[in-house]
């Protein structure tokens, strides 16, 4: 039986096998959402702000990470994010650096239990 946090985590990457893994793993602690497209998840975001964290890769198809991340900061100013990347750019290092309140990074590969214990420090410090 999963034990769910009334917390919500919005989840996009565009690898089904990672978003399938990410839900098993988190829906055991939070309520999980999940797109494979970040059209479509930036679509049903302008509609539903109500997440406690956003965890997006950077790397998808249609529209880079980076830029959903920065159209949903239009959105919600408060938005706090979770970037998934196997590199670091010098974009992706200017957007974290410009959001450092807003904006974590968590390597790729997942850490499943790492990533578990950054969303227990950031969803702890929601007010």
């Amino acid at each position: 039986m999963k034990v769910i946090n009334t917390l919500r985590i919005l989840i996009v990457d565009d690898d089904e096998i990672v978003t399938s893994i990410l839900e098993n793993y988190i829906s055991n602690y939070y309520d999980v959402t999940i797109f494979n497209c970040p059209v479509k998840a930036l679509i049903h975001y302008s509609k539903d702000q109500d997440y406690s964290i956003v965890l997006a890769d950077i790397q998808m198809p249609k529209l880079q990470g980076d830029e959903m991340i920065e159209e949903m900061l239009r959105i919600n100013s408060k938005q706090k994010f979770i970037i998934s990347t196997v590199s670091m750019k010098p974009k992706i290092m200017k957007l974290a650096n410009t959001y450092s309140d807003h904006i974590f990074i968590s390597d790729k590969p997942f850490n499943l239990p790492k990533l578990k214990s950054l969303l227990d420090k950031i969803t702890g410090s929601l007010d």
